[in-house]
């Protein structure tokens, strides 16, 4: 039980970091276009 829980908080921090890297790389590239 404990198992798949910390499996699940791991996936969810996984999602989460992707989520806020994602818009980051979207950003820098609008800021080379504006260049």
């Amino acid at each position: 039980m404990w198992v798949l829980l910390e499996i699940g908080i791991l996936l969810l921090l996984v999602l989460w970091i992707v989520w806020m890297i994602k818009p980051v790389k979207k950003k820098k590239n609008r800021s080379n276009k504006d260049k």
